[in-house]
Parts: structure tokens; sequence; C-alpha cells
């Protein structure tokens, strides 16, 4: 892994982190309601071990995606954004509405997850798009 990978990398984790965290933000009272209004109780945890936990999911993203945007060598930012497009409906979109249809989730909760991947994968997919333009 060369060192600029390493710096989009770094730059990627810490915007997803900050944009899921300003996403979450915004929308902490509805999703407790949300919460409030099922069964479903998310669990305690220390603030420490949520930053750590988001922090190498978010870093496993963005190797993910600079990997798949290399290969895919997207050409244009069109073609980032209906490359980040296709995967929000591949891959989050789907397990959210198996999450809605077989765990009985409520579709508020999953439509603030689909939010928050939405938002995450459109401005990661761009930014390391530019970062690894000449590549």
């Amino acid at each position: 892994m060369t060192l600029n990978n390493v710096k989009w990398i770094s730059i990627a984790v810490i915007t997803a982190f900050l944009l899921s965290g300003l996403w979450y933000a915004l929308l902490a009272q509805r999703l407790d309601q949300l919460h409030s209004a099922t069964t479903i109780t998310p669990p305690a945890r220390s603030q420490l071990s949520t930053v750590f936990v988001e922090l190498i999911r978010n870093a496993i993203l963005c190797g993910s995606l600079l990997y798949l945007i290399r290969r895919v060598k997207l050409a244009t930012w069109q073609q980032g954004i209906a490359f980040a497009l296709l995967l929000w409906l591949g891959f989050p979109v789907i397990l959210l509405t198996g999450s809605i249809f077989h765990e009985h989730v409520p579709v508020g909760v999953a439509a603030i997850h689909a939010g928050d991947w939405l938002i995450k994968l459109l401005a990661l997919t761009l930014l390391l798009r530019v970062g690894n333009r000449s590549h």
C-alpha cells in the first residue's frame, strides 16, 4: 500500500466517521422515538468502544471502496455517483429491507440507516476517486 493510499484512506475514514456522527446526531431524537416504540433496545456501549469499532468499520469500507474504484476505473464524477448508488442499492438497501421483512425492524429505523449509507457511499466514492485519479 502506497503512502498516497494511506493518506486518502485516512481522510476517507475520518470523513465517514464525521458524516455518520453528524447524521445520527441530527436524527438521534427520531431514532430514540422509533426504538422506544418497539422492543428493539440498542445495547449500552462505551463511547470509546463505539469510536474504535466505527473507525475500524470505516477503514474496511474505505479500503474496499478504493480497491473497487481502481478496478472499475471510474473516469468521471458522474460515474462515481452512479457507482455509489449501485453499491447502495445492491448492499445496504438489500440488507435493510431484509431486516424490515424478516426481523421486523421499523421502516423508519432502516430508513435512517439507509440515509447514512447513502451519504457515506456517495461522499467516500467521490473522495477516493479524486484522491486516486492518477491510478
